[in-house]
């Protein structure tokens, strides 16, 4: 006879079971030693080597994740850096995207929201990510650079963020229609917490 507990000990509810232990992958263990060699932490190099380790394992960088308002004269003038993606007039892009832009900050507000009252490592646990130092107690240094990708890649919060750690990430095409979109169905869903 077939012991059942045994035929069912390799799977598991999505969510549940092996925690994933962020100091585990390779990348983050090396941008983790920057930050304990005082001649590598907070340099130029460090932020590099924050940005492309955060692109590699999440396909968005730190700075992606903390995007500027639209501005008015990026969808005025043909010569913007929008304006491949500007199918109408200038106006109502800008409109399009500044909605788009708030729907994006307000997920952003609640994720930071429900972190302050937990706790980056018990935020993070609760969704199968160990976010601590070997040692167990305080989150990694480098979180405070990567723990907004994350939640971008886990969510699918923006186009292009998905979880890859085994390090073989990188930029996806994205395009503001795409990001709007995604947007704007994270908006319709968004329900405040009370």
């Amino acid at each position: 006879m077939v012991d059942l507990r045994k035929a069912l000990a390799g799977i598991r509810a999505p969510g549940r079971g092996i925690m994933t232990r962020l100091f585990e992958v390779p990348l983050i263990a090396e941008l983790e030693a920057m930050l304990v060699n005082p001649r590598t932490s907070w340099t130029k190099e460090f932020e590099d080597k924050a940005s492309s380790t955060s692109l590699a394992l999440f396909g968005v960088t730190p700075a992606d994740t903390q995007p500027a308002d639209p501005h008015p004269d990026d969808f005025a003038k043909s010569s913007s850096r929008f304006s491949s993606f500007i199918h109408d007039d200038g106006a109502e892009a800008y409109d399009r995207a500044l909605v788009a832009w708030h729907a994006y900050m307000g997920r952003i507000a609640e994720y930071e929201k429900a972190v302050r009252r937990s706790g980056l490592a018990n935020y993070w646990r609760g969704r199968g990510f160990d976010v601590c130092a070997p040692s167990g107690g305080e989150p990694l240094a480098c979180m405070q650079f990567l723990h907004r990708a994350l939640y971008a890649a886990v969510t699918n919060l923006l186009p292009g963020a998905r979880l890859t750690l085994d390090g073989s990430g990188g930029r996806a095409a994205q395009s503001v229609d795409e990001w709007e979109a995604a947007l704007l169905a994270e908006a319709k869903r968004f329900r405040p917490s009370r």
